[in-house]
């Protein structure tokens, strides 16, 4: 199509020779020309595109006054807030001071080097504290004592030093001297992010405010002026001349608005009766000439006309016959270009440096690339807000001078932890399409009022269509064809006898919603062009995606006759943009939905639920054990068994179910479509069905079994991160239970894992505190009834927490590691108790002391060993009990420490026998001297005979092992005969003292009617 400019030129062209002409004949009758006559208001006003307008200049300068006032007052804020967060840390320096150098001076000065670690362990875990030294000072030392603690790599930023000075002296000398050194990383962070969020909010409202001032200035000026300004541009004066009006309510007063369009349609009055003027005389001259003229101008216009349209429309079709091809591209996390594949460099003639490691504002800084319009800014917000783009548009300039158009797109990644981690995306070279595009807007006119007179040009032009690789289809407006190119046939492998008079729909493959059709027609019936993309059938009946442009062809009154298609084979490019799609949302391991898609499925679920008041299940499903084949067999039998895993997952969930990998070995299901939460359990048996048979990898037989934790929407949640977080619980429920099983998410889990927390927080600072103690149950010979030994068992009061049971805070003090520490002292402090009483009363007690698995590492059981055998207790007194936990996953170094203990001559005893599957093996194997059976089975040993026969089965065992047995939680009488008849050695229980503090348990044993062993 012709813009409005273009039609006044083309006029103008024409009458050239017949302008000259009048304005000779003028000039020698004396006359001015008509022209002159007219001067500058004959003249279309010019606009300065680069101008910048009013309301921009204003918006600029508020938002630069904004800005100013906003950076001052931040940095006021960010300046107060530092000093605040300075004094915390010093104020936590200072606790550091009084809470723990009376004790690490004690610790110097007893050259407890053990204490002195766990006491700065204790300090580096306080918020903020990176390092903390202790340096021995005493005077005469040759080799001073130095003990650190924190990472030696961490930004220190305040240093403090306390004296450590010995009180207990005469003289109180400093004998050590404590160094501190805390960071202010954190503190930075948080000023760092503080600092974004006030930046952030005060430009968003800065903009907000300056558009709307922006808004006011056009309303009551700005689009006043423009209308003015486009109505002296569009002023014709072959055509009648309207008066200018504004758009806007008439004032009460007249204004400088009226004025000017006062003024102007004076103007035009006066130029209107000059132009009439002008048109009579040139009437006049034009009718003395033009017989001499006309045919000679007529043909010469002709004939030029006729070759430029003709070179018009070879190069058109040329260009319409160049293929085009696309390339890929990756961004990095900083969005920078890490890849982009050759094809690119190819058609661009640019080298690798102008493009690898260039940002897309980088490349337009350096003229390479231009986005077309509006777009660029759209497609720099959508980045960075971490959004998809698509069909972006612009122009590259090559290494050569040439300008390539472009269309690009891009889709955010993102890893299993949902960190971003690039973009990924396709471009394609539409240099040719848009030369398409514009070459058919350009000639359906002129196509329309040439086809009587060019047959012959025509012909030429359907030979260039022919010979293009480009699809082109014709039809008319039923949408019947009426032709089709040989690149048509070539690539649907139809005849044009096959084709020609069909209707276009045999093409459709019905995967292309019928949408888009319904949007293409009514675009083409409303005289609109149509582009996009379609999934068409070939003859063969496989499918092929086109990129198809549709435009109306109108004849020379401007009706629609026919519908001009051209399309392009994008197969390639949609198979690429599949793959990628595929690798991002898919698991490459398993080939299940990773966890973006699992969520993104799972909200989708959760809106169709809330929408048909239906439930949905979360399964969180974790393999037990699965970290012993990773660690013993190898990654590769790992993977093997994820696959495996994978499959059988996959075969026991219904058809529309989801199974995602979320990552490791945790797997998700979703459950849509449940009228209540129990009809998930139907398949949750078919899943622990489905892990009941063992995995065959590489020959060898694995027994891997699932635990399950399951949240509903909506009871447990309305969203998927709270689903996943609750159903996360769950499933850690069912680990606690032993595994294998599942287990409904419910509100105490959330109670649990706060009180959890809460346990670990004090739990750190309990010994510090004085607030772990130690309580001695008796030990009883199961015949005679005399006390033999005593059991050391650890009870914990907190001021705040109140007394807390060992089976809360031992699996906590196991997980953080501060059993070790805790275990040292309850050795050294019962090993010493005991040996007082053996030593002052004259008896021969044993003592049984529980160790975590936490112990055995790094050989640390060893040296907590001696620690307590150096209290004076003989080490055939002192039995060491564990469980079969110690040995699930490094049997063989627990075992070696088990011989060196038995060197040293400790006895070994199996705790909570009974309750694990291989305790068996483990007591065949392994140098134990006592075997401890269960108080689970001792409970109902009178009631149920599935207990009686375990414990005599147990007994029996023992005793060809050459084993001593204990029985544990002894309460009745009853009981206590039964195990006397079975062979029981020993026995420990209410029935005769609960644990007791060791002021109650010396008058327990000293008593005189005490029945306790002698040395």
């Amino acid at each position: 199509m012709y813009n409005r400019s273009e039609v006044i030129t083309h006029d103008h062209q024409n009458d050239d020779d017949a302008r000259s002409t009048v304005e000779v004949f003028a000039q020698e009758q004396g006359q001015h020309s008509p022209h002159e006559n007219m001067g500058e208001a004959g003249r279309l006003p010019r606009r300065d595109m680069k101008s910048r307008g009013i309301g921009m200049s204003l918006l600029v300068y508020i938002l630069i006054f904004s800005s100013f006032i906003t950076l001052i007052l931040t940095a006021f804020q960010l300046y107060l807030d530092y000093r605040r967060e300075v004094s915390v840390i010093e104020q936590r320096l200072g606790e550091v001071r009084e809470g723990y150098v009376h004790s690490i001076t004690a610790s110097l000065w007893n050259m407890d080097q053990h204490l002195l670690r766990s006491q700065l362990d204790g300090i580096v875990r306080l918020p903020d504290m990176t390092r903390a030294t202790v340096r021995e000072t005493f005077g005469g030392v040759v080799q001073p004592l130095v003990i650190t603690a924190g990472s030696e790599s961490a930004e220190v930023h305040i240093w403090r030093e306390f004296p450590l000075i010995d009180l207990a002296g005469a003289d109180q000398q400093v004998i050590g001297v404590l160094r501190v050194g805390a960071t202010l990383s954190e503190v930075y962070k948080r000023l760092f992010d503080k600092a974004v969020v006030i930046l952030l909010s005060q430009g968003i409202k800065t903009f907000i405010v300056s558009f709307f001032i922006l808004f006011i200035v056009h309303h009551l000026i700005t689009r006043h002026l423009t209308s003015i300004s486009q109505f002296v541009s569009q002023m014709n004066l072959r055509a009648p001349l309207q008066p200018l009006k504004l758009n806007r309510n008439k004032p009460k007063q007249r204004d400088e608005f009226d004025h000017m369009v006062q003024a102007f349609n004076g103007m035009q009055t006066n130029l209107e009766v000059a132009y009439d003027q002008l048109r009579q005389a040139n009437a006049t001259l034009e009718l003395r000439v033009s017989e001499r003229t006309r045919s000679l101008e007529a043909q010469i216009v002709e004939r030029r006309a006729i070759e430029a349209s003709l070179r018009e429309s070879e190069e058109r079709f040329r260009d319409i016959a160049e293929a085009a091809s696309d390339w890929f591209w990756e961004m990095d996390e900083n969005l920078r270009f890490s890849f982009v594949s050759a094809r690119f460099f190819e058609l661009t003639r640019l080298s690798h440096e102008d493009v690898i490691g260039k940002s897309l504002g980088d490349l337009v800084v350096n003229e390479v690339l231009t986005m077309n319009g509006s777009k660029g800014k759209v497609t720099q917000e959508k980045i960075n807000r971490r959004a998809p783009f698509n069909e972006v548009e612009g122009k590259v300039r090559g290494s050569n001078g040439g300008v390539y158009n472009i269309q690009i797109d891009g889709k955010p990644l993102f890893d299993d932890d949902d960190n971003f981690i690039g973009y990924r995306g396709a471009g394609r070279d539409i240099t040719l399409r848009k030369a398409a595009e514009e070459a058919i807007q350009r000639s359906h006119k002129e196509l329309e009022n040439l086809v009587a007179e060019r047959t012959a040009e025509v012909h030429k032009l359907s030979q260039a269509v022919e010979q293009s690789p480009v699809l082109v289809v014709i039809s008319d407006l039923n949408g019947y064809v009426e032709y089709v190119n040989r690149a048509f046939t070539k690539i649907m492998g139809y005849y044009p006898d096959e084709i020609i008079g069909q209707e276009t729909s045999i093409f459709k493959s019905g995967l292309t919603h019928d949408s888009v059709y319904r949007e293409m027609w009514q675009k083409l019936k409303a005289g609109l062009e149509w582009s996009g993309e379609l999934l068409d059938r070939k003859k063969d009946g496989s499918t092929i995606w086109m990129q198809v442009h549709i435009g109306p062809v109108k004849n020379s009154e401007g009706e629609i006759t026919h519908y001009l298609g051209i399309e392009e084979d994008i197969s390639l490019r949609k198979e690429q943009e599949e793959r990628i799609l595929h690798q991002a949302q898919y698991d490459s391991l398993t080939d299940l939905p990773n966890r973006l898609l699992a969520i993104d499925r799972l909200d989708h679920a959760t809106k169709l639920a809330k929408r048909e008041d239906t439930k949905v299940a979360l399964m969180y499903i974790d393999l037990d054990d699965f970290k012993k084949v990773n660690d013993n067999l190898g990654h590769d039998v790992g993977d093997a068994l994820l696959v495996e895993a994978a499959k059988r997952l996959a075969s026991a969930v219904r058809g529309g179910d989801t199974v995602a990998r979320q990552g490791g070995d945790e797997f998700l299901v979703i459950l849509s479509g449940l009228q209540a939460s129990i009809d998930a359990e139907p398949v949750i048996q078919k899943i622990l069905h489905a892990f009941v048979a063992p995995f065959v990898i590489d020959g060898a037989d694995f027994v891997v079994t699932p635990s399950i934790g399951l949240s509903i929407f909506p009871d447990d949640g309305d969203n998927a991160a709270t689903l996943l977080r609750n159903a996360d619980a769950a499933m850690y429920r069912t680990k606690d239970q032993g595994g294998n099983g599942f287990s409904y998410f419910t509100s105490s889990m959330n109670e649990e894992g706060l009180k959890r927390l809460q346990i670990e927080r004090h739990l750190l600072n309990a010994l510090d505190r004085d607030e772990l103690h130690i309580a001695y149950q008796p030990i009883v010979d199961a015949k005679s009834r005399e006390i033999v030994g005593v059991e050391a068992l650890l009870r914990w009061h907190n001021a705040e927490l109140g007394f807390v049971g060992p089976d809360q805070f031992i699996p906590v003090a196991e997980h953080t590691g501060i059993i070790v520490h805790i275990g040292r002292w309850v050795m050294e402090t019962a090993c010493a108790q005991v040996a007082t009483w053996n030593s002052q009363l004259g008896l021969s007690l044993s003592l049984a002391v529980n160790v975590s698995p936490r112990q055995f590492r790094n050989q640390r059981i060893l040296e907590t060993i001696e620690l307590g055998l150096a209290q004076g207790l003989a080490p055939e007194l002192l039995e060491i009990e564990v469980t079969e936990g110690l040995f699930i996953s490094k049997k063989s170094e627990a075992a070696a420490l088990l011989d060196q203990l038995k060197e040293r001559g400790v006895n070994l005893s199996m705790d909570d026998f009974g309750t694990g599957y291989s305790s068996l093996s483990y007591l065949k194997t392994l140098p134990f001297d006592t075997m401890k059976v269960d108080r689970s089975f001792v409970n109902d040993l009178a009631n149920d005979p599935d207990d009686l026969a375990l414990v005599t089965a147990a007994i029996s065992m023992a005793k060809s092992l050459g084993l001593k047995v204990i029985g544990e939680g002894v309460e009745t009488d009853e009981q206590l005969a039964i195990l006397v008849e079975q062979g029981c050695h020993e026995v420990q229980g209410y029935l005769f003292s609960k644990p007791v503090p060791a002021d109650e348990f010396i008058n327990l044993i000293s008593a005189p009617d005490a029945l306790v062993r002698r040395a």
